[in-house]
């Protein structure tokens, strides 16, 4: 007991430093990521920002959306309007609709909306843009809801490789098979039939279901499957879900040598991890300065980065050495230094400051420049 009020005390003095020093952390790292129901007391409940981005709107109450909207100069709201809406119970839907026909409000700020719909509702001529471009599921399947729900305005960029029953509709015999939202013939048919003949790989399935009542069920009687319903499911991948995403910094243009240097290296770790690790590559500096960068790896913010030999020199004086000039003859002299025993032991050097050297690129030649004449 003693030992959990220790902890919420030092938790509380934390929280009370970091809002007495919002502006500093705002000037340190100017993008908060916060919930919305916590977005106005992340840093004090009297900051406003320039600008909040609400994403997966459409899973968002109007309650919540409103907090997140108070603490904003402008807005920016991204939903779906098709996807499934946030989840109300029975009974706060029931006391909701009282308050709502007691002062005869506006149906754009009914309690059931998500906040998406309420927006569009209350405000019908806000600038909308759709982000028509689908990158996750396949063809066949995304096909099928960009004619069912998008009047077939996305635009797809998965490919198809000729990949076998991609999408596949099984019918049950028909009859009442369905009690409280639950399904035992739909249970034996998974169990039965789909697992046995469709399943090579149970780590990269899911069964979804929209009830509660039905994944308990399947929960009970098959193993090793994550099962969810609809709503928990939303968002999450099987098949090309990585154990790991990692970072890879770049400061370089997207077309630079070093840049698709660092692309070719992600894709063969993902290639030989088979899939189990994704390395996102972030060029044209996204991510900071390298002086910037080299401080987030040192404590895990950031994964790999390609930096300049004189900026990690301010770290570990002794690389200094390597940027003398006349130091080798040609570009054979120098990577027979950095390939050997030389170079390795430079790369070790690195690791005593928080950051592992794992190789050496070729920034090319260089010349020397004067100011006087």
């Amino acid at each position: 007991m003693f030992e959990t009020a220790e902890k919420n005390i030092k938790r509380n003095n934390l929280s009370d430093r970091v809002k007495s020093y919002k502006m500093d952390i705002l000037n340190e790292y100017p993008v908060i990521l916060s919930t919305t129901f916590s977005s106005r007391d992340s840093l004090n409940d009297n900051v406003v920002y320039d600008y909040v981005i609400m994403d997966e709107s459409s899973q968002v109450d109007i309650a919540t959306g409103a907090l997140a909207m108070s603490c904003a100069k402008n807005m920016v709201i991204v939903g779906d309007t098709n996807q499934l809406p946030n989840v109300v119970d029975k009974h706060t839907e029931i006391r909701a609709d009282v308050i709502f026909n007691q002062y005869n409000l506006s149906k754009g700020y009914r309690f059931t909306n998500s906040f998406l719909q309420s927006v569009l509702e209350v405000t019908p001529n806000v600038t909308q843009t759709m982000l028509r471009e689908h990158y996750r599921c396949h063809p066949k399947i995304i096909e099928f809801c960009n004619q069912k729900f998008y009047r077939g305005n996305l635009i797809i960029m998965t490919e198809d490789h000729g990949e076998k029953d991609v999408l596949k509709v099984i019918k049950t015999v028909k009859g009442n098979h369905s009690r409280n939202h639950f399904s035992q013939r739909q249970i034996d048919i998974i169990k039965n039939e789909i697992i046995p003949n469709d399943i090579t790989n149970k780590k990269e399935t899911g069964i979804i279901s929209p009830y509660n009542n039905q994944v308990q069920s399947l929960k009970e009687q098959i193993d090793g499957i994550e099962q969810a319903t609809v709503h928990k499911f939303q968002g999450k991948e099987k098949e090309t879900e990585p154990d790991f995403v990692l970072t890879y910094a770049e400061n370089q243009a997207e077309d630079y040598p070093t840049t698709l240097g660092a692309k070719y290296f992600a894709e063969l770790v993902e290639e030989r991890t088979n899939g189990r690790i994704r390395i996102l590559v972030q060029p044209v500096g996204v991510l900071g300065s390298e002086n910037k960068v080299i401080k987030q790896m040192q404590y895990g913010g950031i994964d790999f980065a390609r930096v300049s030999l004189a900026q990690l020199a301010e770290y570990i004086p002794s690389l200094n050495v390597l940027q003398m000039p006349y130091l080798y003859t040609d570009s054979d002299h120098m990577w027979r230094v950095l390939d050997g025993e030389i170079g390795d032991a430079f790369l070790e050097s690195v690791s005593a400051d928080d950051v592992i050297g794992l190789s050496w690129y070729d920034a090319g030649a260089r010349n020397f420049y004067n100011s006087v004449t």
